[in-house]
């Protein structure tokens, strides 16, 4: 849900395509979205429940085996295999975007909003204010600070960390 009541329109068509991007991937490994609609003034992307909560909020009261950690880490390098196949790069690749239901085991990778459908796409420097993605969580070529450009590669560096 958009926070404002009263967003403008240049936010309305950013979680728009954000909607656009995560209905097109249709794989098992993303959540599933249903709808983009406007509920009382207030923006709604109407996603898949499937009783998950995210990995940074399961780290904080588990702690995994190595077995299990294997388990995870292969199962997110994989989906992101197949989400990189279609030609998105999702750039914001952490605990909070990797939802995870114990019980049943699927994992699901989840806010696709500032991923991008390119193959490979090159940043300026930009202001550290106003980096797109979890700081803690950017490849250096995500900064703009490098002379390289964003590609698959990025999604992994962050997934390492």
């Amino acid at each position: 849900m958009l926070k404002q009541a009263y967003p403008l329109p240049e936010k309305i068509a950013w979680f728009k395509r954000e909607y656009e991007i995560t209905q097109n991937i249709n794989l098992p490994g993303v959540i599933d979205v249903y709808s983009f609609q406007n509920l009382e003034n207030q923006w709604v992307i109407e996603l898949e429940d499937f009783g998950a909560e995210s990995l940074n909020q399961i780290i904080a009261k588990k702690q995994f085996t190595i077995a299990e950690f294997l388990h995870l880490a292969i199962e997110i390098v994989d989906i992101l295999g197949q989400v990189h196949q279609q030609h998105i790069i999702h750039k914001d690749i952490n605990p909070s975007n990797i939802v995870f239901n114990q019980q049943t085991g699927k994992l699901k990778l989840i806010d696709f909003g500032i991923s991008t459908t390119l193959s490979r796409e090159n940043p300026t420097f930009l202001n550290p204010n106003v980096l797109e993605g979890t700081l803690a969580y950017l490849s250096p070529e995500q900064t703009g600070r490098m002379n390289r450009a964003i590609d698959y590669r990025t999604d992994f560096y962050s997934l390492g960390i």
